[in-house]
C-alpha cells in the first residue's frame, strides 16, 4: 500500500486550489490545510480504484476572479472537510461566508476513480444562510461543444434583501423570492432553461441564453409573465447608476453582465397595480449596442386590442424610448368607468392613435422631459340612463 500526507500552515491558497481542485484565479491564505491519501495496487488504475482520502481546511481567506479586468470576490472558509472512504463516494461539508454573509453546506459526488475515468460526475449540493436555501444538482463536467455542466438550481429566501450581498437585491426589499431553472454550460455559451422567478405577486418564466459569436456575447431571452407587479419589482434592485443601463452587476460574479446585445421575446398575461387593466402584452425585438430599433408590440388595455412599435436607446445617462400604438373600435366608456370618471357614458372611438416619447431614468425626469399625444378618428357617444339602462344618444 501507499500513503501520502500533505500539510500546510499559513500558506498561500492559490497553488493548492489549482493543484487539487483545478480552480484558477484563486488567491489568499489558509491557516491550516491537511490531506491524507492511502491506496494499494500494482497499477495506477488499481491505486485509484482503492483510494481512500480526506482533505481538511480551516481558516481560509481567499478571493476568486483574480484576472485582468475582473473584480475579485471575497470568501472565507471557516472549516471544510472532504472525504472519500474506501469503496464509497465523495462527501463534503463546509461553513464560512461569501461577501460577508455566512453560509453552511454539504456536497456529494461520485468516486475519484469514476471522476478521473469519465471526466464528469453527478453531484448534489445543499446550502443555507439564515432563511436562504440553495439546492444544486446535476452533472459537473469540463465544458465542450456538445457536453458540459448541467445543473438544476433552486434558490429561495423569505425576504429578497437576504440576497442583497450576493445578487445585488435591494437591502429594503421584504418580498419573498424564489428562483429555479436548469443551467447548461457549453464551450460557446450558457443557457438557463425552464427558468422561473417568483417575487412577491410577480411570476415570470422563460429561457435565457448567453452565446459567444463574432467576438461578442449575444443574449437571447424568451420570457412569459403570468403576472407583474411593477411597484414590487422596482424595489427588487437598488436604483441603477447613471450610464450603462444595459449592465447588470451581480456581486458574486467577478465581471458585470452586459445585456447591450440581446434578442428578446416577451409575453405578459397581466400587470398588477395599474389604473387600467393591461393584459396579453407581446413584444419581440433585437437590442444591439444598447439600442432597440422600432419593434412590434401588442397588448390589451381595458380589454381593447392595441398594436404598434417600441424603440429604445439605453446607451446614455438618460435613456429614451418611443412608443406608438393604435386600435380600432376602442371602448372608451370602459376606460372612463374603470377610472371612475363617468359611470353612465357609452363612448367608442373609431380609430385611436397613441404616441409617447419618454426620456429619463427617474419618475420626475420622465414627467419633465417626455411627451404624450392621443388622436381619435370618428366614434360614438351616448348616455346610459342609470335606472333603465336605456342608451340615449347625445
Amino acid at each position: 500500500g501507499y500513503g501520502l500526507r500533505l500539510a500546510a500552515r499559513d500558506a498561500p491558497v492559490g497553488g493548492l486550489a489549482l493543484l487539487l481542485f483545478d480552480l484558477p484565479y484563486v488567491a489568499g491564505t489558509v491557516r491550516r490545510f491537511d490531506a491524507d491519501i492511502t491506496a494499494s495496487g500494482r497499477t495506477l488504475a488499481e491505486l485509484v480504484r482503492d483510494l481512500e482520502g480526506r482533505v481538511g481546511i480551516e481558516g481560509a481567506r481567499l478571493s476568486y476572479g483574480n484576472y485582468a479586468g475582473a473584480r475579485p470576490v471575497d470568501m472565507h472558509i471557516a472549516a471544510a472537510d472532504l472525504a472519500q472512504p474506501r469503496g464509497q463516494t465523495i462527501a463534503a461539508t463546509m461553513r464560512g461566508s461569501l461577501r460577508g454573509k455566512g453560509f453552511e453546506g454539504s456536497f456529494t459526488a461520485d468516486t475519484v476513480e469514476r471522476v478521473l475515468r469519465e471526466r464528469q460526475t453527478p453531484f448534489h449540493f445543499t446550502g443555507a444562510s439564515a432563511g436562504v436555501r440553495l439546492r444544486l444538482s446535476g452533472v459537473l463536467a469540463e465544458p465542450g461543444a456538445d457536453s458540459g455542466p448541467d445543473i438544476e438550481v433552486e434558490l429561495s429566501a423569505p425576504q429578497a434583501r437576504e440576497l442583497a450581498p450576493w445578487l445585488g437585491f435591494s437591502a429594503q426589499s421584504a418580498e419573498p423570492v424564489a428562483l429555479s431553472g436548469r443551467v447548461r454550460v457549453r464551450e460557446n455559451g450558457v443557457k438557463l432553461g425552464a427558468g422561473s422567478l417568483v417575487f412577491g405577486r410577480s411570476s415570470i418564466k422563460g429561457e435565457l441564453e448567453w452565446r459567444r459569436a463574432d467576438g461578442k456575447t449575444r443574449i437571447a431571452a424568451s420570457l412569459a409573465a403570468e403576472l407583474l407587479a411593477p411597484a414590487e419589482l422596482r424595489g427588487l434592485r437598488e436604483a441603477p447608476a447613471p450610464g450603462g443601463r444595459t449592465l447588470v452587476d451581480l456581486p458574486i460574479l467577478p465581471q458585470t453582465l452586459d445585456f447591450g446585445d440581446a434578442d428578446l421575446e416577451l409575453t405578459v398575461q397581466g400587470v398588477h397595480g395599474l389604473a387600467l387593466d393591461l393584459t396579453d402584452l407581446a413584444f419581440s425585438g433585437r437590442l444591439r449596442d444598447g439600442a432597440l430599433e422600432p419593434s412590434p408590440l401588442s397588448l390589451r388595455l381595458q380589454g381593447n386590442p392595441l398594436a404598434g412599435t417600441l424603440a429604445l436607446d439605453a446607451r446614455g445617462a438618460s435613456p429614451t424610448a418611443s412608443l406608438s400604438l393604435e386600435g380600432d373600435d376602442f371602448d372608451a366608456g370602459a376606460v372612463l368607468r374603470r377610472l371612475r370618471l363617468a359611470q353612465d357614458i357609452d363612448a367608442r372611438i373609431g380609430k385611436l392613435r397613441l404616441r409617447a416619447a419618454v426620456r429619463g431614468s427617474r419618475l420626475g425626469e420622465v414627467f419633465e422631459q417626455s411627451s404624450f399625444l392621443a388622436s381619435v378618428e370618428a366614434g360614438t357617444l351616448a348616455y346610459r340612463d342609470p335606472g333603465t339602462q336605456a342608451v340615449l344618444p347625445l
